[in-house]
């Protein structure tokens, strides 16, 4: 069901939002001080996750485990599946019937943008593996993802363009519905370095590390389709990403949420907890 927000709820979300990236800001500045304080000790500073040092791949018949994928600002182990998932659906229908995301037992979900970015950027910051085995599987998936989006997939997440500067964005799958703000109403246009708080809602991620990625993943420049500001009520759109022949990588944040759209899948095995150190 598609939800529309009043201006009293869209107060709190702010308040609520605002509180959160206060609280991100606070841990981020006590985990830079933990670093400095252990380096004058003589000691190990506390290590940043990071996909390029510790991610890698497997594969299985049916699907890609990914190692330490780190998807908003946390690491796990994520299972994609090793290819679309069966039949065309609307995003609800995709989020709401297990049985059209059900892969050998494993129960897929529809994955967000942000599962979509990290993963992207994290097969980008792989890509000069040494490992000849991690160079083999990093093609093959690199291109399983690139067939998938040439059908235009759509994901779990959406957005709720307002009249106001604040829009919406949803990532649906996830447990806890989180909501973001940001101002991603405008004209369509080719992404560019100074898009990064539309990256940032969609993707997790700054415009030009996305540009880098998804260039390198498809070969073609990155469009950006969305809504133009709303004069009177509050429109809502799902989130597709696609590539298609002329050469383009498209961020459709545009779609209807009753378009039947394919999908990939993606399970999450584990998620670490906040790490001061490499996983062993």
């Amino acid at each position: 069901m598609t939800r529309l927000y009043s201006s009293f709820d869209l107060d709190h979300i702010l308040r609520d939002e605002d509180a959160r990236r206060a609280q991100e800001l606070k841990d981020a500045e006590a985990a830079a001080r933990r670093a400095v304080i252990a380096e004058k000790r003589g000691g190990t500073p506390a290590v940043v996750p990071s996909a390029a040092d510790w991610f890698s791949i497997e594969k299985s018949d049916s699907h890609f485990l990914l190692h330490n994928l780190v998807v908003d600002g946390k690491m796990g182990d994520y299972l994609w599946s090793g290819a679309l998932l069966s039949g065309e659906h609307t995003q609800e229908e995709w989020l709401s019937i297990p049985e059209y995301r059900t892969v050998d037992g494993i129960k897929f979900g529809l994955p967000s943008s942000l599962e979509w970015g990290a993963t992207i950027v994290a097969l980008y910051h792989h890509r000069n593996t040494k490992d000849p085995a991690q160079q083999v599987l990093l093609e093959e998936f690199k291109l399983s993802l690139v067939d998938s989006l040439k059908r235009y997939v759509v994901t779990a997440t959406r957005m709720t363009y307002t009249p106001t500067v604040h829009d919406l964005v949803e990532y649906l799958r996830r447990n806890s519905n989180h909501l973001y703000n940001a101002d991603l109403a405008g004209k369509n246009c080719p992404l560019d370095a100074s898009m990064s708080s539309e990256t940032r809602a969609w993707f997790g991620v700054d415009a030009q590390e996305f540009m880098d990625a998804a260039t390198w993943l498809t070969g073609f420049g990155v469009h950006v389709f969305r809504r133009e500001r709303p004069k009177e009520k509050q429109e809502v759109r799902a989130l597709v990403l696609g590539v298609v022949d002329s050469g383009r990588f498209n961020i459709d944040a545009d779609d209807s949420i009753n378009d039947d759209r394919p999908a990939r899948g993606v399970a999450v095995r584990k998620i670490l907890p906040p790490a001061t150190e490499a996983p062993r």
